[in-house]
Formats: C-alpha cells, sequence, structure tokens
C-alpha cells in the first residue's frame, strides 16, 4: 500500500511513503529522515518530541551532505576524521573496517559484539576510543563497531548513531546539523 499523504501534527507531507504491519504493538509507523527532510527540524531526545522548523544553527554544527541518498556529516574519531551517514534510530556507530584500516588498533577497549543490518545480523569488533567529535561536541570514551563491508565503492565511510545527546536539529535549507 502506498500512502499519498501523511499528517505528523500540523504537517502535511506530501511525499509517497509505503505502509506495511509492523511487528511491535506499541509503533504505528515509522518515519525515517528521508520523508522528514522536506522542512527543518528538531529532535529533542530530553523531551521525547520532534519540533519541525526550529532555532537558527548554534555554534555546535556541521556540513549536513546529501551522499547516496543519505545525509552525511564528519565526524572525529580521536585524529581521524570520517563522513557518517546520520542514522537517528542506531544505537551504535559503525564504521566500515576499509576506512580505519589499522586505526582501530589505537582503541581502548574491545570486545566481540552482534550488529543488526538489513538483511539479519553480523558479528563486529566493538572498540572505545579516547574521544569522538560531532559538529564541534566532543564525546569521551565513545564506543563503535567496525563492519566488513563488500561495497569498496562507496564514500560513506560508516554510520553514526546519535547516542548520548540533548537535541539535535537538521537544518535542511542551510545543509547543516547541529547538536547539544
Amino acid at each position: 500500500m502506498v500512502l499519498a499523504r501523511l499528517r505528523l501534527g500540523r504537517r502535511a507531507i506530501s511525499r509517497s511513503c509505503l505502509s506495511a504491519d509492523l511487528p511491535w504493538s506499541d509503533i504505528d509507523i515509522v518515519v525515517g529522515l528521508d520523508i522528514l527532510r522536506q522542512t527543518s527540524l528538531t529532535i529533542d531526545y530530553e523531551r521525547s518530541k520532534v519540533v519541525f522548523g526550529g532555532p537558527s544553527v548554534s555554534q555546535a554544527s556541521a556540513s549536513l551532505d546529501n551522499e547516496e541518498g543519505l545525509l552525511v556529516v564528519p565526524v572525529t574519531l580521536d585524529d581521524l576524521t570520517v563522513r557518517l551517514a546520520v542514522n537517528t534510530g542506531a544505537h551504535l556507530t559503525a564504521v566500515y573496517s576499509k576506512s580505519v584500516n589499522s586505526w582501530e588498533k589505537r582503541a581502548i577497549a574491545e570486545r566481540r559484539v552482534k550488529v543488526a543490518r538489513s538483511g539479519g545480523f553480523v558479528t563486529a569488533r566493538q572498540i572505545t576510543l579516547r574521544s569522538m567529535e560531532i559538529a564541534g561536541r566532543r564525546i569521551s570514551r565513545p564506543s563503535l563497531a567496525i563492519l566488513e563491508t563488500e561495497n569498496s565503492s562507496t564514500k560513506i565511510d560508516g554510520v553514526l548513531a546519535i547516542v548520548g545527546l540533548k537535541r539535535i536539529h537538521f537544518d535542511f535549507e542551510r545543509h547543516i546539523l547541529s547538536v547539544q
């Protein structure tokens, strides 16, 4: 089934959406940034709200690029800058092994974990680093997964999970991501 119009609060999204039965009884709909990017918005994790429109750019901001249909931001992991696709639903930041080569040997902790991917689960190395910087905000001792990928042609280095932040603002007109 295809929905021609979707209402979120006072906003009407006119982009077509696919619908399906969800396996969770407490979730009615899953809406991604591909649908929401028609207008700037703030995801407020403290108040569990999505606010359309929103404030001007804060000091903590980064360029927001569209790459391969995904929203991509530069992220610094220790002293290596990588380009990660923003995934507001992910629970763990993941970096493709091709992007970090031997760099991950600087991990201060390591363990094996199962990571959900399209098509099931994959075993990966989860490492802890000294620091990660997103849009000018420093996060100490972040954990991330190192994933193998068969797609060597992608220009994206992995997926950024928005964990430990109060708010994240997407300014789609100016192509800027701001965080608190």
